[in-house]
């Protein structure tokens, strides 16, 4: 557990020395959603009706973008190696990695998303649930995410096939998201993201560490 911690505080302030990421992801965030109301046209009742749903394939857009900074470097400059061949066990590592990039992409992208449902018209009564919806969801596409990533580590060009792999997994995650943003659906869609969460998290470290050592192995 000390080495979970460890790696995690190392990940945090690597982040917060390289400030420029986050607001970078943000920025993105931004963009993606604001170019959406130029194609639909200017209705603003038409724009409201489906801007949770904009704002919720940015996320997912936004958070792959952002998945090669869990394991590629480490890949690259052989850190990767020396975590394989330390006492304990790969699955800290890649546990700890995995909650900093939640942290870093999934939680800012829910604090950050008030600001985009304004831009969207969305009423003010339904931020809160999609806040919601983003601290519930998110943490499985970096679940996902890390998988596809750790599977493809070594593969020139992986970012196709990375996101080949990742969107289809990633269908019943934005069913539930979606599921949360409708009343009758609310409580039902929230404790579906979290039976998934919790199955899908051990599959994870498991799958994840596994990928890694094949990584090390074969470089």
């Amino acid at each position: 557990m000390s080495a979970f911690f460890h790696i995690l505080r190392f990940e945090l302030l690597m982040l917060l020395k390289r400030k420029a990421t986050i607001i970078n992801l943000l920025a993105y965030f931004l963009l993606v959603v604001g170019v959406f109301p130029f194609g639909i046209g200017s209705d603003s009742t038409l724009i409201s009706s489906v801007g949770q749903g904009i704002i919720w394939v940015s996320a997912l857009l936004v958070s792959m973008h952002s998945l090669h900074l869990m394991f590629d470097e480490d890949y690259e400059d052989g850190m990767l190696d020396q975590y394989v061949c330390l006492p304990y066990a790969i699955s800290a590592i890649a546990g700890a990695k995995m909650l900093a990039h939640w942290l870093s992409t999934g939680v800012m992208l829910a604090l950050f998303s008030p600001v985009l449902c304004i831009i969207m018209n969305i009423e003010v009564s339904a931020i809160p649930r999609v806040m919601l919806s983003l601290f519930l969801a998110t943490p499985l596409i970096t679940i996902i995410g890390a998988m596809g990533v750790a599977l493809t580590l070594g593969v020139k060009k992986a970012g196709v096939l990375v996101s080949m792999l990742v969107i289809p997994l990633n269908v019943p995650v934005l069913i539930f998201a979606n599921g949360m943003l409708r009343d009758d659906a609310l409580t039902t869609s929230a404790f579906g993201l979290l039976m998934l969460v919790l199955v899908m998290l051990p599959l994870s470290l498991i799958s994840v560490s596994a990928a890694l050592k094949m990584a090390a192995s074969d470089r």
